[in-house]
């Protein structure tokens, strides 16, 4: 910007000699040598005048820019007090001030809306993008509040704000594929499933995803088996289970759960938020608009967690995330608030399983500290997977080759074998093991072999070294050196420490 300059002093100006005047020569050449210096004093004057009126112009202009931005910051500010949520769940007229959330993206309102669902951000002239037009780049300030930069909170440095383990439904350890799933069961890795109606399910990883490349799995139930009238004390639900010492930060503090979901149904689902106990429930309701359409919905719960009921801040059941599926009135209680007692949906809650065929399918789920949901936090797979492992583990699972050493160990007897297993991470606890047949095993030992007739885990174990014991039908050489292996493709083994 130009400074201001101080006008230098007026040159003074000798009189013209008059005519006729006995020293008129020597006046007139006086006169004439000065008049070089009196038009540089001018010409000084005029371009100090220029420099100052520039300078005006500049400071001027300085001053509206400077109002436009305090107008804009204003504008910001009062749109960010009034985030909508997700754009996509909103309906009707909405007006400024306002703030909206799509793809990913933060969206200030410019002009009153008398159809929302008209006015697409990022296609309509009503939308402009906060998160790359408005930029903070004033330093030495202390900024308060919550301040959403996606360049921080969708990237590394904010790692580890998902609370949900597997919230894109990429590890599955178990398959990939679980007909007629049993209630208390598993699927992909992290998410049980629980049904006590008469409707049957199939359980699958899916390629079907939200538009775009963001994810590349979901969780699936399929019904296969309907049940049109859910009987009053009936429930269906798949949940994750989430870990006390990961919950306890959530007391009293305001959290968000975002997620993806497709279901045949539109109208009320619900998600129950519970205590290990199951003796304190806080329901929350989302609406799918569109039947059999990718939505992301985004939900805050206000206060965060209570210390009211009985809570587990240690190795087990922190905090049970339910989304439903159907439900009957003994466990429907109202929304928005903690009751008291195991409830799983409000009264509004739709029948996902009434209809051969209905799916309900999930992904990108993810809970966090926070009153607004972040970009999802996709973390490496193997991170992720070291994550499930800490509850479950596969030693050997269907497809491998036959002859898939699993361990090695000791004859400690011609007929028992004992393998120690020293795991690279310890488990949540001391883990139950579980195996297909024990005929699936054989053990080679002193150059003999023979299957097993029993393989179970010894109480010798703990979270972090696996002891097991077998029993072999053939005698073998005893205090050899005993390696344990498949025979068949379809053998299993896995160590479990769910919650």
């Amino acid at each position: 910007m130009t400074s201001p300059v101080t006008p230098p002093a007026a040159p003074v100006v000798p009189p013209y000699p008059p005519l006729g005047s006995a020293t008129f020569n020597a006046d007139a050449y006086a006169y004439g040598t000065a008049m070089p210096g009196v038009v540089g004093g001018i010409n000084d004057l005029a371009e100090s005048a220029h420099t100052n009126a520039l300078s005006s112009v500049e400071s001027a202009t300085a001053a509206a820019s400077a109002a436009a931005s305090a107008a804009d910051v204003q504008a910001v500010v009062l749109g960010a007090a009034n985030f909508k949520g997700l754009w996509s769940a909103l309906t009707g007229a909405l007006a400024r001030p306002a703030t909206v959330k799509d793809g990913g993206r933060v969206w200030l309102l410019l002009a009153d809306l008398p159809d929302v669902t008209a006015a697409v951000p990022g296609v309509s002239a009503a939308w402009t993008a906060l998160d790359s037009d408005f930029v903070v780049s004033k330093s030495g300030d202390t900024m308060t509040g919550n301040l959403n930069v996606p360049s921080i909170n969708g990237g590394q440095l904010a790692g580890f704000r998902n609370k949900i383990i597997n919230g894109k439904m990429e590890i599955a350890q178990r398959g990939t594929s679980f007909a007629a799933i049993a209630s208390s069961s598993y699927s992909l890795d992290r998410w049980v499933f629980g049904n006590t109606s008469s409707a049957v399910l199939t359980a699958s990883q899916q390629t079907d995803v939200p538009i775009g490349n963001e994810f590349q799995s979901s969780l699936r139930f399929a019904v296969t088996t309907a049940d049109s009238s859910i009987a009053a004390g009936d429930v269906c639900w798949v949940s994750q289970r989430i870990e006390g010492y990961n919950a306890r930060d959530l007391i009293g503090r305001t959290f968000t759960l975002s997620f993806w979901v497709r279901s045949s149904k539109t109208g009320v689902h619900c998600v129950a938020l519970k205590n290990s106990s199951a003796n304190r429930t806080y329901l929350a309701e989302y609406t799918v608009n569109v039947a059999d359409t990718w939505e992301q919905k985004s939900i805050a719960i206000t206060g965060g967690l209570i210390t009211a009921g009985t809570w587990d801040w240690t190795n087990g059941v922190g905090l049970r995330v339910d989304f439903a599926l159907a439900c009957g009135t003994t466990f429907q209680a109202p929304p928005g608030s903690w009751q008291t007692g195991d409830f799983y949906t409000t009264s509004s809650q739709v029948n996902c399983l009434d209809t051969i065929g209905n799916v309900f399918a999930i992904t990108g789920v993810q809970l966090e500290v926070g009153s607004v949901a972040t970009p999802f936090e996709h973390r490496p797979y193997g991170m992720e997977l070291a994550l499930c492992q800490r509850y479950y583990r596969v030693l050997c699972t269907p497809g491998v080759n036959a002859q898939y050493v699993i361990g090695s160990g000791m004859m400690l007897s011609t007929t028992a074998p004992k393998y120690v297993i020293r795991l690279d991470q310890p488990m949540r606890t001391t883990p139950s093991f579980s195996i297909s047949s024990a005929g699936h095993f054989t053990v080679f030992a002193g150059g003999a072999t023979s299957t097993l007739n029993s393989f179970v885990i010894s109480g010798q174990s703990d979270a972090s070294n696996i002891a097991l014991d077998g029993v072999t039908s053939a005698g073998l050489t005893n205090a050899a050196v005993a390696l344990i292996y498949t025979n068949v493709t379809t053998a299993i083994a896995a160590l479990s420490a769910e919650l």
